[in-house]
């Protein structure tokens, strides 16, 4: 008797153990297989969560109410007019061919999901895609419907009349000249490149170790600057050169110098691009490979082992170098043709050296910065200040959202349907 009720005594054990067992199977199986949020699931998730409103200036740095200051005012310029949809539909309108050479993009967002659709430049398409996917997680955005241009700036048709109806239209941008009057209704934006949040966030960190690793005393005294042979033909938009127009080339000077005055200067061309597919061509990419030869691309944490580090724009802005210099505990010599959303809050002499357009004046400005060095240690201190408190990631995130929002006040059309695909970040 004893033995069988052992035997039951098990049995009751086993099973209850078994049932307990098929319990927690199926809860596992039911937790780790249940439905996935779809895109459309994730919107909805997303607006639960509390959005930021962006709606004054308060708690701003005197640097971000300088930016502030300028996103406003160009926007200002628009308000009585507006954008119609019929101003939209005058680019959405023309040839394939003509948004291609825009490198155009149409977006609307609307309930805070992105719908787009794009004619050209792929990557940076998906960089300012994800920059503004960021600031839709962070800010409530306004409904609104779009255009952009990817391309480096206003690439006009030939066409008369087609010309000064795009010209006519407001059109978000990263960088203008205002000496160009088909760019004069650019309203600037944070560019594709700082708009990648993680990788400006990485750079931002690898500069400020590397400052700390070469201190002021040690680095060596010399102007450094790397890139490629980007870069207009001065008064033009031509970015095509050969053995005729490459004197025109804007950073071909820098690097000359450096070949007559090495004590003086360190610059190289990483990458020879942007020349002319014939005859000429081939023998300027020949002069080229004779004169500098192949140079590797430093990172650009090997630059800060120089005091003095030069921003020259190529066929458009210089985008994040300027940004990454500052940050750093090197001088920028800053010289540029073109504006982007930031440079209002960057004054000469406080937070960089000026240099002229055609950096005739650079010799004059090195001596400068060797005979006042504690003014030279400075003025990198001030642009410090100037990233950390005005173009840190988070910065970038709330100027952009900032202009979206800007830009739907002066919309004269209510968006309620998309018309496009829908965004799915990747």
């Amino acid at each position: 008797m004893k033995n069988t009720a052992k035997k039951k005594h098990f049995i009751y054990i086993y099973i209850i153990s078994f049932l307990l067992l098929l319990i927690s199977a199926i809860f596992i199986y039911l937790f780790w297989h249940k439905e996935k949020p779809t895109i459309t699931q994730k919107s909805t998730i997303r607006k639960s969560i509390a959005l930021i409103e962006i709606t004054s200036k308060e708690n701003l740095s005197p640097e971000r109410q300088i930016i502030r200051d300028f996103l406003t005012d160009q926007i200002d310029s628009f308000r009585i007019h507006g954008v119609t949809l019929d101003n939209l539909n005058t680019i959405f309108n023309v040839p394939d061919n003509i948004k291609k050479q825009l490198e155009l993009m149409h977006i609307q967002i609307i309930d805070q999901k992105i719908y787009f659709k794009s004619w050209g430049c792929e990557p940076y398409t998906q960089k300012f895609l994800a920059g503004i996917q960021k600031a839709i997680d962070k800010y409530k955005i306004k409904n609104i419907d779009f255009i952009t241009y990817m391309s480096d700036g206003m690439h006009l048709t030939g066409d008369v009349k087609l010309d000064n109806l795009i010209q006519n239209i407001p059109v978000l941008h990263s960088n203008k000249d205002p000496a160009n009057p088909a760019e004069r209704n650019f309203i600037l934006i944070p560019d594709p490149h700082i708009l990648e949040y993680n990788k400006w966030s990485h750079l931002y960190s690898s500069v400020k170790e590397a400052s700390s690793n070469n201190p002021w005393h040690s680095k060596i005294g010399k102007i450094m600057w790397r890139g490629a042979t980007t870069g207009k033909i001065a008064g033009t938009n031509i970015e095509d050169y050969n053995i005729d127009t490459y004197s025109s080339l804007p950073r071909l000077s820098l690097v000359m110098m450096s070949l007559s005055f090495p004590n003086k200067i360190d610059a190289r061309f990483t990458k020879f691009c942007q020349i002319s597919q014939n005859d000429k061509g081939e023998k300027l990419f020949k002069v080229f490979e004779i004169l500098f030869g192949p140079t590797p691309v430093l990172p650009e944490v090997d630059h800060l082992k120089y005091k003095y580090l030069i921003s020259i724009d190529g066929n458009a802005a210089a985008w994040v170098r300027p940004v990454w210099i500052m940050a750093s505990n090197s001088v920028l010599l800053f010289q540029h043709r073109y504006i982007q959303w930031f440079y209002s809050a960057m004054k000469p002499w406080v937070h960089f050296v000026p240099l002229k357009e055609d950096i005739s004046d650079i010799f004059e400005k090195l001596e400068w910065l060797k005979t006042h060095d504690k003014e030279a240690k400075q003025i990198s201190k001030n642009a410090n200040k100037l990233v950390e408190s005005a173009l840190l990631p988070d910065h970038v995130i709330e100027d952009l959202a900032f202009v979206l929002n800007e830009y739907a006040s002066i919309q004269k059309f209510e968006l309620k349907q998309p018309t496009l695909p829908e965004y799915i970040l990747e």
